[in-house]
């Protein structure tokens, strides 16, 4: 009915002149796609009419994404390919526009039912993806989870062997021997032309004339240095007075040191090593002295490395009569002399590499690991005992003193040789060194608890003490207290 406006009340045929109703129709015709309904409140206007802000939404220049608002423009912002993207998109615009159908309507639910199915398939691909990934991980590295692995750590016990150094078989000292002279030599050639006259061997003559210049020499540097100085005091010092001491011995000290060179300028001496230098000291000036060579392999030996050793043997060195030649092998050695005893050496320092192997110094390392079985052994009683008050090391001292005796030839210590309880406090009651029982049987504990003393019972009931040495063991700790 609305479109009767349009016609003459009399009849006839439209006007051609172009009026309101032409203007709407030919609105239409240019947009005919936007159905713009009209309310209520609007029914009294012409049918078509627009706004001016919807004629410049319709008609317009499409502006720019960030300032045009209209429903159907259409700028790509992301140029995602991706099904999940386009789906959204495609639901978002059909949306917006009004004009929808039932068949856009079941596209839409198709959408949305796709979109909600391919979002959970793919949530439970990222959760089994990430479960399995943890599980190949934990299979890796062979262990649990969370919880599980911390009782695990807690659960697990740590394996002690009961494999210990006294079940090694012990190697004697023939059997060491024949094992390293099977080796051979290494690199023969090298080592020769090192000790030839074009390498160590070419400084003979200087070391003589430094030696007879007043100065002591000490060689250092990797590798045995025995040969070398052997060497030398073949080739240059056969016509005088040579003394050569193995300070790498296991078993020498101080006082077998000066008792051979007391020995070899004929000098009668006592057995106590202070008396023994100062004697020798005392005959060096003599003109029927002769001058003496001292050579020590391995000044820096285990049992010379003490305050006592280093002390006697550097005034020895000091003697205008006494020239040295040493050599050192530990790194450290120097830190055993302080300002005194450097001066006293007078050293003067010789680089003699040989790259050789030590093999007669370390074959008698024999020796202290047969020590191994024995309870402490020595060199462990040497160290317990200077923590000891004087009182104590010398309660130690007689039953030391009493066993010597009863060993005489005999290697190996057993309860046959020790001191009944009673014996042994009456002989530290006279010597003042124990006030009462109380006193002693706390010394003991000391002995008891450090493996120094055993004690056994015997057929009586009486107890019986002993040193659990061997012979040459108890005679060095003795020479060890007589230095503290």
């Amino acid at each position: 009915m609305r479109g009767k406006r349009g016609a003459s009340s009399n009849g006839s045929a439209p006007d051609s002149s172009p009026g309101r109703g032409s203007r709407t129709n030919t609105l239409q015709d240019e947009g005919n796609h936007f159905n713009t309904p009209t309310t209520p409140q609007k029914s009294n206007k012409t049918a078509g009419t627009a706004t001016p802000k919807r004629l410049r939404e319709l008609t317009g220049t499409p502006k720019t994404p960030l300032y045009s608002f209209g429903r159907n423009q259409q700028v790509v912002v992301n140029a995602d390919r991706s099904a999940r993207r386009k789906s959204y998109r495609k639901l978002i615009q059909d949306t917006l526009d009004e004009g929808n159908s039932d068949q856009e309507d079941d596209e839409q639910n198709e959408i949305v039912r796709e979109i909600a199915e391919n979002s959970q398939d793919d949530s439970s691909e990222d959760i089994s993806g990430l479960e399995s990934e943890a599980e190949i991980e934990n299979k890796k590295i062979n262990r649990g989870t969370g919880f599980e692995e911390y009782f695990a750590q807690l659960r697990a016990k740590g394996k002690t062997s009961n494999n210990t150094l006294s079940k090694l078989p012990q190697l004697d000292h023939s059997e060491c021997r024949r094992l390293l002279d099977e080796m051979g030599p290494f690199h023969q050639e090298e080592t020769d032309y090192l000790h030839s006259s074009k390498c160590h061997g070419g400084m003979f003559d200087q070391w003589i004339f430094e030696l007879s210049s007043g100065f002591n020499i000490l060689l250092y540097g990797y590798g045995s240095k025995r040969r070398l100085i052997m060497n030398f005091v073949e080739s240059h010092l056969s016509n005088q007075l040579v003394v050569v001491i193995n300070g790498y011995f296991p078993s020498i000290n101080i006082k077998d040191i000066l008792q051979i060179i007391a020995s070899a300028l004929e000098i009668n001496v006592g057995s106590v090593s202070q008396d023994i230098l100062n004697t020798i000291l005392a005959e060096l000036p003599h003109n029927s002295i002769p001058p003496l060579t001292l050579v020590i392999h391995n000044l820096d030996g285990e049992n010379i490395r003490s305050e006592k050793s280093q002390s006697y043997l550097s005034i020895l060195a000091s003697h205008p009569k006494i020239t040295l030649l040493a050599s050192i092998d530990h790194i450290n050695a120097p830190l055993l002399w302080d300002i005194a005893k450097s001066s006293n050496y007078n050293f003067l320092w010789h680089e003699t590499t040989t790259f050789i192997p030590y093999t007669i110094e370390t074959s008698f390392e024999n020796n202290l690991v047969s020590q191994i079985s024995q309870v402490g052994g020595g060199k462990g009683a040497k160290y317990v005992l200077s923590t000891l008050t004087p009182n104590a090391r010398g309660i130690y001292r007689l039953l030391l003193e009493s066993q010597v005796k009863l060993m005489k030839d005999t290697e190996q210590a057993n309860e046959s040789f020790g001191l009944e309880y009673k014996n042994w406090y009456t002989l530290s009651s006279k010597e003042f060194l124990v006030s009462n029982d109380i006193n002693f049987r706390n010394t003991l504990t000391e002995f008891f608890d450090h493996r120094l003393v055993v004690s056994k019972r015997d057929h009586v009931g009486e107890e019986i003490l002993w040193v659990p040495f061997e012979k040459r063991g108890v005679v060095q700790i003795l020479e060890d207290l007589d230095e503290m």
